[in-house]
């Protein structure tokens, strides 16, 4: 936990108006994002928009970087005669498939297109695939009708987030270390994710692209009340960027501990040692690095945050 007087500098200081367009919400597993999920449901069907869940598609879990399956997948894939062979087919039947069709079909048959997109487990990795290809399509088109692409996704305080993991997945406290190195920096792989898993490469080059992919964000919220208001803030933002009902924002994230709440939110009942966190800290170094990139503990005013634009043909 940060210091008091921390600020966060992830969210805009003033949102700027969506009225058409695609609101793109990156769900990194146990941020918060199905208090995020809920919200952009419930205000979709009232506002008249369209929701779209982008979710797993044909490999199961080759790019849910947070399960470690995807990367067992992934060694799977590298290990076959054409690894880039495979990797390119799944690309191309992924963006063939009927979840991309009407993605597609919203954006171009209408004159304002109106749709949420929540991208989430074992879809296509954003930084490594979507980025610079489809998205940076998606956006001229939605440019030339007069509207425009908003991305959006919050971050996990590390430690808490490899803790929700393990929890969540059922591992045992001596399995913890191993769970934990198999899936070293979720988040920002998850981030910039692909679809081979995206296990290899340095922790600089992993931080390096990481905050770059973020640096097209409009929106990165974080999870913890206490460095960043939570996913209140997040979803404050986002119902001002919408123009949706304000009050709808604010009882989806007091229902956060309701019917539908997620249950590892009770991470917090597992319980971990000295040993078992400096292990977790090893194993987010990069995560780490990237959450506290959007910390500001001098008490000044958060800066200007760099903001990169998608061109059209990548």
């Amino acid at each position: 936990m940060e210091a008091a007087g921390s600020a966060w500098c992830g969210l805009p200081p003033a949102a700027t108006p969506l009225p058409c367009g695609v609101l793109w919400f990156l769900h990194i597993p146990k941020t918060g994002g199905t208090t995020v999920r809920h919200y952009l449901q419930r205000g979709s069907h009232k506002s008249g928009w369209k929701f779209v869940g982008l979710l797993r598609h044909r490999l199961g879990y080759l790019n849910d970087t947070t399960h470690p399956a995807g990367w067992a997948n992934a060694t799977a894939v590298r290990a076959g005669g054409d690894a880039a062979d495979d990797a390119a087919a799944y690309v191309a039947a992924a963006l063939n498939s009927r979840t991309w069709a009407d993605i597609r079909r919203e954006v171009e048959g209408s004159t304002k297109p109106r749709l949420v997109v929540e991208q989430h487990t074992g879809s296509l990795g954003l930084g490594d695939v979507l980025l610079h290809a489809p998205l940076a399509e998606l956006a001229c088109a939605l440019k030339r009708k007069g509207c425009r692409l908003m991305l959006a996704t919050a971050l996990r305080e590390p430690l808490a987030h490899a803790q929700s993991l393990a929890f969540y997945h059922g591992i045992s406290r001596h399995r913890f270390d191993t769970f934990g190195a198999s899936t070293a920096n979720a988040q920002s792989r998850y981030v910039m994710g692909s679809a081979l898993g995206r296990q290899s490469g340095d922790d600089e080059t992993l931080r390096r692209e990481t905050l770059s992919t973020l640096d097209y964000f409009e929106a990165v919220g974080c999870t913890e009340a206490a460095n960043c208001g939570g996913i209140a803030a997040l979803l404050r933002t986002l119902h001002a960027t919408l123009g949706w009902d304000a009050a709808a924002a604010e009882s989806v994230a007091a229902e956060r501990d309701g019917s539908w709440r997620n249950p590892t939110n009770s991470s917090a009942k597992y319980e971990v040692d000295a040993a078992m966190l400096e292990g977790a800290r090893r194993h987010t170094r990069v995560d780490d690095a990237v959450y506290r990139s959007f910390v500001r503990t001098d008490g000044a005013p958060c800066p200007p945050r760099p903001r990169a634009r998608l061109r059209c043909g990548g």
